[in-house]
């Protein structure tokens, strides 16, 4: 098509006729053009992308999660937060991270808190009360239990270690 659309294009150019409308004739001869060279493009991108195996739906949610979870782990530490930011149900969510990364999506947002307390934790720069505040944790006392539950030590015993 695309070839066709380009020989009458010079054809009409090359004549040495100067008909009146030329130039509306050309220019809509030079759209055409273009639209199809886009449209085989686009055509050509959608061939390949199906051809390309892991940029798929389950992996582009579980990378926006990832993302999410960067963000905001220290505000939010449930499912249904990040499940609602990508407007999918939590336990869709759930499985998808599973069959991507072979665990759930808990356990991401936990690992990332709990990396972040390890971190503050031996900096020695804030004591556990200051960490439990900066992680947004309602009390000392869940944040010990949150912190020992993923670890197997107390925050203090951690920082102390």
């Amino acid at each position: 098509i695309c070839f066709g659309i380009y020989k009458m294009l010079k054809k009409k150019l090359t004549l040495g006729q100067s008909p009146d409308f030329i130039h509306e004739i050309a220019r809509g001869l030079v759209q055409a053009l273009i639209f199809n060279i886009y449209a085989a493009m686009v055509t050509e991108e959608k061939q390949q992308s199906l051809k390309t195996p892991g940029i798929d739906r389950k992996q582009y949610i579980y990378d926006h999660f990832i993302e999410a979870v960067q963000q905001h782990y220290s505000r939010e530490r449930s499912t249904k937060f990040y499940a609602d930011l990508l407007c999918i149900t939590p336990k869709y969510l759930s499985q998808v991270v599973y069959k991507v990364s072979g665990n759930y999506a808990q356990d991401y947002i936990r690992d990332f808190v709990i990396a972040q307390a390890k971190a503050l934790l031996k900096t020695r720069e804030y004591t556990v009360q200051q960490i439990c505040d900066i992680l947004n944790f309602n009390s000392l006392s869940f944040f010990s239990k949150y912190f020992k539950n993923a670890t197997g030590v107390s925050p203090a015993q951690f920082q102390n270690s």
